[in-house]
């Protein structure tokens, strides 16, 4: 899910020209790296730097991060949410079980670390939890800022000016207080979670990657982003469970959400591929917003994400169908209820008949871009 791009009209230009070239090779995967037996892990992990099985240049590229700074921030912004807007932190009509996961956390503490925990929820009620993660510039700048930063023991600069964080000096001070709570009580068990979800996800990127990257490329008729595409590991990312930024491209994914996982990796694979592709179909979002104004519409609120989601779904089952060896196989008896469960767990169903109308036979090969979008729009 990214933020509301239908907000910001001005920008689309600026996130096309983000949309780069890359040539198909072999997919790749930068993971963190594993801790030798018999070594303390490190409170705050090195971002990973090593490749695997693919050259520079190959598509796709994905360094996966779990960090600690980010996952810190996402963890407070998520109990700051249950405390003030509990029914935001989980959206979508088949979220059922991912509102059994985000509740707020209770653990004995000291009375100083208590005092310090309180201080940093109340900081964020008051400045944080009341923006959203998706829209709100400031957030998103905070999500790009820590993510460098998750190699540093402070934010401050003091130890290394590469550790300047630049945040305002209130939220450093908040998020330096609760760090050593978090560390102590809930981060081994988010790094934990985000590690085994990356575990999950890499067979298939290295085996499905490159040729679904190529599909959803020729899908939206753009190039697959050039480079390095960060995803950052966390337990709450946002009431559907996964964003993406573009300006640069970012991924943020809940490894706790329900909704995130599957059998054999195969939803995990889904919701990264379904968040990377948005770096790649900016220009079916520019379609429709240029069609809802010719034909004197609005412009519809989610259209876009769902269409998203439907496509990234429908070319990974295929592949799944064309795999005999996968792990877990989509048999198209299946494929409707799936589909139906996919966007409705998102709150995406009422657009679920318009895209099996007008754009499955798109993606068939029987009708041309312009046309669909136009018919689709024309069907609102």
């Amino acid at each position: 899910m990214t933020r509301k791009l239908v907000k910001e009209f001005p920008l689309l230009a600026l996130a096309l020209a983000l949309v780069g070239m890359a040539s198909p090779c072999a997919a790749q995967l930068v993971r963190p790296q594993p801790h030798p037996p018999g070594v303390p892990v490190p409170e705050i992990q090195e971002q990973p730097q090593a490749s695997v099985n693919a050259a520079p240049g190959s598509l796709p590229t994905f360094e996966f991060r779990s960090g600690f700074w980010t996952n810190l921030h996402h963890f407070l912004y998520e109990q700051a949410l249950l405390r003030t807007d509990p029914s935001t932190v989980v959206l979508g009509s088949g979220a059922a079980k991912a509102r059994e996961v985000f509740i707020p956390v209770t653990v004995p503490l000291s009375a100083e670390d208590q005092r310090a925990w309180n201080a940093a929820l109340d900081y964020y009620i008051a400045n944080i939890a009341t923006r959203d993660l998706m829209d709100s510039g400031d957030l998103i700048a905070v999500d790009d800022v820590l993510a460098e930063l998750e190699g540093c023991q402070e934010l401050t600069g003091t130890s290394d000016p590469k550790c300047a964080s630049g945040l305002r000096p209130q939220m450093i001070a908040v998020l330096s207080a609760a760090a050593p709570v978090y560390r102590a009580h809930w981060w081994k068990e988010d790094d934990r979670a985000n590690r085994a979800w990356i575990t999950a996800v890499s067979p298939l990127v290295e085996k499905w990657g490159v040729r679904v990257a190529n599909e959803l490329s020729n899908a939206y008729e753009s190039s697959w982003p050039r480079g390095r595409i960060p995803v950052d590991m966390v337990g709450y990312a946002g009431p559907l469970g996964a964003y993406t930024t573009l300006q640069p491209l970012h991924l943020l994914i809940s490894s706790r959400d329900p909704r995130n996982q599957g059998n054999a990796g195969v939803t995990p694979f889904e919701i990264l591929f379904n968040e990377a592709s948005h770096g790649v179909a900016v220009p079916v979002l520019s379609a429709i917003i240029r069609k809802c104004r010719e034909q004197g519409k609005l412009i519809p609120r989610n259209l876009w994400n769902a269409l998203v989601f439907y496509t990234t779904g429908t070319i990974v089952e295929e592949e799944a169908l064309h795999d005999r060896s996968a792990d877990a196989p989509v048999h198209p008896s299946d494929q409707a209820l799936r589909e139906q469960d996919s966007l409705d767990m998102r709150g995406w169903a009422n657009y679920l008949q318009l895209l099996h109308t007008y754009w499955q036979p798109y993606l068939n090969g029987g009708v041309s871009f312009d046309v669909t979008v136009d018919r689709m729009v024309a069907a609102l």
